[in-house]
């Protein structure tokens, strides 16, 4: 071999040498040859979060090596551009989304969930006039009618035990009602009436106490008087304290009592302010302060009621309003029949008339039912046709869905990254923030009144028929 072939032959293993050295360090440093256009491009990745195990990805339908085991899934070494990722799961509806990778970049996707396809499982069968969810999500109380008693029981949700609360004969059963729960989640309030009388009932779930009839008990005066009257049916309206099981707030016209079920006594707490030709329509408590909604022949007023000073906001006249549970900032006041819902900001209440001006201290929406998202002023509404979230700190209005057919109800899913909704009779997932939505069909029936959410989003609880057995069903969504 000659010396000059040598060298040619030293000098290509250098140039190799350096070659490889050069893609390596390309490589190392996250670049990769994109054989579209034949240029070195940087990388990036797609870090997908769960809290769902074993779930297969497939990459522009490729399956990847790794599956989603808990926790995240990191997808390496993605040449920038449109990427479709879905993932999969056995029994479970595949979750689908569009994501762009960006060079040098991490494209974050923290909202995949997948929702189990089951069927059905009835919890009771039979005739279900209500359910009604506590607010920690641990127990449902119903009313299921029988051939000739109406019978109000309990469910707890972690032992799934059924306890027969109370019996009622079926003409009787047929007009219950239930109020409310007590703050600590163990009593519930409810009405019972008979021959258009309101006869208001305590009950304990666990059964630790008799039933208690607020008509049994007696009303006094104001702080310091004497005077005990027995009080019989007198209120129209009873409400929780929300921070107390052992006290209540009753309505006797214009009279507010605070209700003592230790002392089986109603105490004078204020005198609601309203006009010979006026009548109230609902009243709430908020830290001790009242608010009450009043209506008279020409306007509905919301009204605050201070110590010395009392401010009212003119409304549209509506006898149906109701004061929802609002949050820390905001009164939530809706009138069902014309479909408004109002917003109205406690901190700046003043007497003034609902009108474009203040459209900053009351906001109006277009809505039949709302509930806001847990320790922040954003809200869930909806109508007849339309779902929509409204951010209210970034004034960000957000429709989720619009549909041909009637919503009946829709929640929030725990997680709060999905919507229950019950659309007609069919029950489905709807993904909120995000231009190309997951919608998921949960489940379709001849007939869905209601449903509710367990606290973990592990079941949807719903009254329905299935078939020609109508009851109380538990749908599995999650396994948790």
């Amino acid at each position: 071999m000659t010396l000059g072939t040598r060298r040619i032959i030293y000098l290509s293993f250098i140039a190799i040498f350096l070659l490889i050295g050069a893609v390596l360090m390309f490589y190392a440093t996250g670049y990769r040859l994109d054989l579209h256009n034949w240029r070195l491009r940087k990388v990036g990745i797609i870090l997908l979060t769960s809290e769902q195990s074993d779930i297969s990805i497939y990459l522009n339908n490729t399956l990847y090596p790794k599956k989603l085991i808990s926790g995240t899934l990191s997808l390496n070494g993605l040449l920038p551009g449109d990427y479709l990722v879905r993932a999969e799961k056995d029994n479970y509806s595949p979750w689908q989304k569009k994501i762009i990778v960006r060079s040098g970049q991490t494209s974050f996707t923290e909202d995949v969930v997948l929702f189990r396809q089951s069927l059905p499982l009835p919890q009771a069968l039979g005739k279900i006039s209500w359910q009604s969810f506590s607010a920690d999500k641990k127990s449902i109380v119903y009313l299921l009618l029988k051939n000739t008693s109406a019978d109000l029981l309990s469910i707890d949700l972690a032992s799934r035990e059924s306890t027969l609360l109370y019996q009622l004969p079926l003409n009787i059963g047929e007009n219950a009602e239930i109020i409310g729960w007590s703050a600590a989640n163990k009593k519930i309030l409810m009405n019972i009436k008979k021959n258009n009388i309101n006869n208001y009932l305590i009950l304990n779930i666990d059964k630790t106490m008799e039933p208690v009839l607020l008509s049994g008990f007696v009303k006094t005066g104001a702080a310091g008087k004497t005077h005990r009257e027995f009080i019989g049916n007198s209120f129209s309206q009873v409400k929780w304290d929300n921070t107390s099981d052992e006290t209540l707030y009753g309505l006797i016209a214009n009279q507010l009592y605070q209700i003592d079920l230790a002392k089986k006594e109603a105490s004078l707490y204020r005198s609601l302010e309203i006009e010979a030709e006026e009548t109230i329509n609902d009243f709430t408590l908020i830290e001790g302060t009242v608010y009450f909604v009043k209506t008279n022949i020409l306007n509905s007023y919301l009204v605050k009621l201070g110590d010395k000073i009392s401010f009212q906001i003119k409304l549209d006249r509506s006898p149906d309003y109701n004061l929802l549970p609002g949050n820390d900032q905001y009164l939530t006041v809706l009138e069902p029949k014309k479909g408004n819902l109002f917003l109205v900001n406690q901190s700046s209440f003043e007497n003034i008339a609902l009108s474009q001006k203040n459209n900053e201290l009351i906001i109006k929406l277009p809505a039949k039912g709302a509930a806001w998202k847990p320790g922040s002023n954003t809200l869930l509404f909806y109508n007849d046709s339309e779902i929509f979230t409204y951010d209210l700190d970034k004034n960000e209005k957000n429709l989720v869905s619009r549909y041909g057919a009637m919503i009946k109800k829709a929640d929030w899913y725990p997680n709060f990254l999905y919507i229950i909704a019950l659309v007609d009779n069919q029950l489905k997932a709807l993904e909120i923030y995000s231009q190309d939505k997951n919608i998921f069909d949960l489940l379709s029936l001849e007939q869905i009144d209601n449903f509710d959410i367990s606290a973990s989003g592990d079941k949807i609880f719903l009254e329905g028929k299935v078939g020609d057995q109508e009851g109380l069903y538990g749908l599995l969504v999650q396994e948790k």
